[in-house]
């Protein structure tokens, strides 16, 4: 409609008097047929003109609205350089900014900083920051926060979780706006650390390493980002229950569209579920496949992205003899029947992978063609395992059996894979002894010391320099995290190579080559990669979730979100 008086303003008052002057003038009968005729042709132009408002109109996004959102557990360190726990990282996210910022494609791109060189060696990276940043307390932004910030990530004695990222590297201030970072070699994935959240160093400066976690800016924070944190409930003990955020206007990316967010904290997915189905938050993130399928809402909708996380069975072949035999192991390997297995744990909330890499273009390498169930326990005979009275498969002459113990963590989800990995592989005769740990345990009595015949796990695999610390003969070793201890010098030269390449087309053709060689020398049974399920009402719009590594990856697009919007004519339209 605002259009449409756009257009009653345009038609100029002069031409409306002489048009009722001239209706005045009429008598009788006449008077009444122009009478009726105006009306119709008010009615009929205004019907017209709605039609022709919606056909040439666009609906697009306006400032306003606030939506809640559940998470379970409550933040500790609201702290880009402490935060631990999924909430941490949520909360940090809406809160603080980097130089640069990963966007939901995966692309990064700068966000505080207004935009940086790398020297010919690929040593050093200078930043320049946008002019006129604030912090949400109207401070000012400047290369002095920078340094700070990474001198703490750096030091050992402050604990951040991050300091491995920035090993080696120093900083220095040029001037006000300008920083410079040196590494000690070339690093591809560089940037990606560049997207930790800017501290307020006048706010911080005068505490100590000891002090730094007990601050009350950890839940209390002041950054940079996109929103801005308002208040927050607590119980009687402290723990915080709620947190309200306020849409941050100077934010260097622009204002965001939904002006307050509320986070709601629960103590299980259970009670989160229940929060959903009775309106009382209209999203929640990382929900397990059972959760979601206890949702009743219908004002809910599920979007899905796949994770980078790269579920297997990692073989130890120096533990137990049999995986050196690779022909042996892609018989095994054949004999899950991966897309079964991950539909009937996961229906449609997983997808299978066949590799170690989890990226696109290779994610989508062909699948193998598939063999029936008789022509596998065939090719399994022609190798000389036959079943032995009991069912269990023996090598002809040796009567050793085709056993093995699989190793995994006390988690629903992984309990019941390993569970249906037992099962199938028992249909061939291929004996499987299920050994079901805690967290701690599994770390100290089967990672750390490498002892297990097999182990279904998870990598995450966020970039090249997280494949490197898998799949390096060099990481071989505790604390190293090459858990199969495999060695390929081929696979060695093409990590090195892909920690000092920023050409994507060189990039993606040598995780291609990569791929190829792990899956032909058999360390793992690769089976499938999970997705991250976020349950929001339908009316936000705007949200992208093209490439997910951790749930609070879900609002790095945030200040595009919106859940108003208003009616434009495409002439008028700015955006």
């Amino acid at each position: 409609m605002k259009n449409f008086f756009r257009f009653l303003r345009a038609w100029s008052f002069p031409s409306r008097k002489r048009l009722v002057q001239a209706f005045t003038a009429t008598h009788g009968a006449t008077r009444v047929f122009f009478s009726a005729l105006l009306v119709c042709t008010v009615i009929i132009g205004a019907a017209l003109i709605l039609r022709i408002n919606e056909y040439i109109s666009i609906r697009v996004p306006v400032a306003g609205g606030s939506f809640t959102e559940g998470v379970v557990g409550a933040p500790r360190f609201i702290n880009p350089i402490l935060a631990v726990s999924d909430t941490d990282r949520d909360l940090t996210t809406l809160v603080y900014s980097g130089l640069m910022k990963r966007l939901p494609s995966g692309e990064i791109v700068p966000d505080s900083a207004e935009g940086y060189t790398v020297s010919s060696d690929g040593l050093t990276y200078t930043f320049t920051l946008k002019q006129n940043l604030t912090f949400h307390d109207k401070t000012p932004l400047t290369a002095d926060d920078v340094v700070y910030t990474i001198a703490q990530v750096q030091n050992p004695a402050v604990g951040s979780p991050r300091r491995t990222s920035w090993a080696g590297i120093t900083i220095q201030k040029i001037d006000d706006r300008t920083v410079a970072f040196t590494l000690p070699k070339p690093f591809g994935p560089f940037l990606e650390a560049t997207t930790i959240g800017i501290l307020p160093a006048y706010l911080w400066k005068e505490t100590t390493p000891e002090t730094f976690s007990f601050l009350a800016l950890n839940t209390e924070p002041i950054g940079s980002g996109p929103y801005k944190f308002s208040s927050f409930e607590k119980k009687r003990n402290g723990i915080p229950t709620s947190y309200t955020f306020t849409r941050f206007n100077r934010y260097a990316l622009g204002a965001p569209y939904i002006k307050k967010i509320f986070i709601q904290m629960y103590g299980n997915q259970d009670e989160l579920v229940r929060a959903i189905n009775n309106g009382d938050v209209v999203s929640a993130a990382a929900l397990s496949p059972e959760a979601v399928a206890h949702i009743t809402n219908k004002h809910i909708h599920i979007h899905t992205a796949v994770l980078p996380r790269v579920f297997g069975v990692f073989l130890n072949p120096n533990q137990k003899s049999l995986f050196k035999d690779t022909a042996l192991v892609a018989l095994i390997d054949e004999a899950l029947d991966k897309e079964a297995l991950v539909t009937g744990v996961f229906g449609t909330y997983a997808r299978r992978i066949d590799g170690p890499v989890p990226f696109q273009p290779v994610i989508d390498r062909a699948v193998p063609p598939k063999r029936s169930h008789e022509e596998i326990q065939a090719a399994f005979e022609a190798k000389g395992w036959i079943k032995n009275s009991s069912g269990i498969l023996e090598q002809k002459g040796s009567r050793t059996p085709l056993y093995f113990s699989l190793v995994t963590a006390d988690t629903p989800e992984l309990v019941k894979v390993a569970a249906a990995i037992r099962d199938t592989l028992s249909t061939y005769g291929i004996a499987v002894e299920l050994k079901v740990y805690d967290l701690g345990a599994l770390s100290q009595n089967a990672i750390q010391s490498r002892n297990f015949d097999a182990l279904l796990f998870g990598h995450v695999i966020e970039n090249e320099a997280d494949l490197y610390s898998f799949w390096h003969s060099s990481q071989r070793s505790y604390p190293g995290l090459n858990i199969t201890q495999y060695a390929n010098s081929r696979v060695d030269d093409l990590l090195e190579a892909l920690l000092k390449t920023t050409d994507q087309e060189t990039v993606d053709k040598n995780l291609a080559l990569l791929d190829a060689t792990i899956r032909t020398d058999h360390p793992a049974l690769f089976i499938y990669l999970p997705h991250f399920l976020y349950a929001t009402t339908d009316a936000i719009g705007g949200i992208s979730l093209d490439r997910i590594s951790q749930p609070s990856d879900r609002f790095l697009g945030v200040q595009s979100w919106y859940r108003e919007t208003e009616p434009v004519w495409k002439l008028f339209n700015k955006q």
